[in-house]
């Protein structure tokens, strides 16, 4: 499934940028878009949710429910709603790259004892 991030052309270099992926083949790039894309929107609704108005989340709800909800359709309602929705964005890509090293770093340790 493709996930509304993934929608804007500018938001997939931020994921691609933050992350290192642009080094990756196209298809490579698509792939880890796809499983890191899913990640990283969950943490960002998380935050939406956060930073909405009340008086905004059963518009937010509506838009998540409608039945012609698509894929791109939510992004621009957050957009407008979260004006520095592109810093939530690429402070979530920041730690969960932070997070990825921390786990990385772990486990590289556990196999050097």
């Amino acid at each position: 499934m493709t996930t509304p991030l993934l929608q804007d052309p500018a938001l997939r270099q931020n994921i691609l940028m933050g992350l290192g992926l642009d080094r990756l083949s196209g298809e490579e790039q698509e792939k880890a878009l796809q499983a890191l894309g899913t990640v990283i929107f969950q943490k960002v609704m998380i935050r939406v949710l956060e930073l909405l108005p009340t008086e905004m989340l059963s518009e937010f709800n509506r838009v998540l429910e409608s039945e012609e909800q698509t894929p791109g359709s939510l992004l621009p309602f957050l957009k407008k709603e979260i004006p520095n929705l592109d810093a939530v964005l690429s402070e979530e890509i920041a730690e969960f790259k932070r997070d990825s090293m921390e786990v990385m770093n772990a486990a590289r340790t556990q196999a050097e004892m």
